[in-house]
């Protein structure tokens, strides 16, 4: 699946649009989204917000837009139930994901819904599911996927509370010119 910016528009909007289009289409159940942000490398300077989704989408984007400028931006790839922290209380899922890392996306075994390009040479990879199944069985799925292409140089720690890059953000872990983390066009 594509996520193509509008023609004509400035980057605040098509960053914005794509954001949303992703949110909207691999998050299809209800619960707490939790949004963590970093400056660079520094973890001393995490910190994590959570927000009712999707009823609070626009306070969702104006904390991404917030921030985009400064801040390495990430989401939990599961939804929480109380809203208190990203595990304590794990939704049914319709995603599963994959940190490739220096995995090249043409060695996966299946084609991902998204993937997402967070730095030159490294992705992630996104399956949308067609139902919703527990936060366990995704983050075994998840497990596996990463398993299987750990000597193609996949991360192998995904499990319950992954955080990923939100596509239409910056990676500032290159000083000076941070690439946009996007959907490829070739996708």
């Amino acid at each position: 699946m594509s996520l193509t910016p509008a023609p004509n528009t400035d980057r605040t909007t098509t960053t914005d649009d794509i954001t949303r289009e992703f949110l909207l289409t691999t998050f299809r159940t209800t619960g707490f989204m939790t949004l963590g942000r970093m400056v660079g490398k520094d973890r001393t300077t995490y910190r994590q917000s959570m927000f009712r989704y999707p009823e609070q989408m626009e306070y969702i984007l104006h904390h991404i837009s917030r921030f985009r400028e400064t801040h390495n931006l990430y989401v939990c790839t599961t939804l929480s139930g109380t809203g208190k922290t990203r595990v304590d209380a794990p939704l049914p899922t319709t995603v599963v994901w994959a940190d490739l890392d220096d995995c090249d996306p043409a060695e996966l075994f299946t084609k991902p819904t998204y993937l997402i390009r967070t730095s030159p040479g490294r992705h992630q990879a996104w399956w949308v599911l067609n139902r919703p199944v527990e936060a366990s069985e995704a983050v075994m799925y998840a497990r596996n996927i990463a398993a299987r292409h750990k000597d193609q140089g996949c991360d192998t720690h995904g499990g319950l509370g992954k955080l990923m890059r939100l596509p239409g953000t910056l990676n500032h872990n290159y000083p000076g010119s941070p690439p946009i983390v996007e959907v490829p066009d070739e996708q």
